[in-house]
């Protein structure tokens, strides 16, 4: 078989393949053009309760600025997040966000709407652990429901979250009881600890919540 004769099957071959891309291409477009239209109108219209607003400019980050010392890159259209980091920054008791971007300023996206429900932030401070004790566990039981939290660091690139622990306790008002696993190995336990409130555990020297302080169990 000449070397023409082969290009040509090969040609013919890739463009019958391309031609059944094509046709499977179209019947998946219209099989989900036909999914969406049985979609009732009262679920696209329905507005999320948690949206993210973009508050840069008035929580006074712009002007700070990541400067590597490299030219402007013209082939970059759109600003390249390099790292993010989730936090209550105006502790109101959802997450925001935060996302550093390259040559550029950062954007702070403050959360709205995702304290509807009850919630509940803890910070642990090691005194026989490190201060910041990573590899801390703390469970919490609230509602029914149990929920398991580890202390970790670094989530992101050149990025860490903030070292509270959020958490969401749906319609539970109170906390039934809080367990810490400390990396030292000391074990404490906390009961009736009311919900919407930040809360500070110290170890081996008990939770401090607003004015009161409670002992461990």
């Amino acid at each position: 078989m000449s070397m023409t004769a082969a290009h040509s099957r090969i040609t013919r071959r890739w463009a019958l393949g391309m031609l059944l891309l094509c046709v499977c291409s179209l019947q998946c477009q219209r099989q989900s053009v036909g999914e969406r239209k049985q979609i009732p109108s009262s679920v696209s219209d329905a507005r999320p309760l948690v949206h993210f607003v973009d508050v840069t400019e008035s929580a006074g980050l712009s002007r700070f600025l990541q400067e590597n010392g490299h030219r402007e890159k013209p082939y970059i259209v759109e600003s390249i997040g390099g790292g993010v980091a989730f936090l209550d920054y105006d502790n109101d008791g959802d997450v925001d966000i935060i996302v550093n971007n390259l040559d550029d300023r950062p954007t702070l996206l403050r959360n709205e709407g995702g304290n509807a429900s009850h919630w509940l932030s803890v910070r642990l401070i090691g005194t026989q652990s490190s201060r910041d004790p990573v590899g801390a566990v703390l469970t919490v039981t609230a509602g029914g429901k149990t929920q398991t939290w580890p202390v970790v660091s670094g989530t992101s690139f050149l990025s860490a979250n903030d070292p509270r622990l959020h958490i969401g306790l749906g319609r539970a008002t109170q906390v039934d009881h809080l367990e810490v696993r400390w990396p030292s190995g000391r074990r404490e336990r906390f009961e009736n600890i009311q919900a919407d409130q930040r809360i500070t555990i110290e170890e081996g020297r008990g939770l401090y919540q607003q004015n009161a302080r409670q002992q461990a169990q």
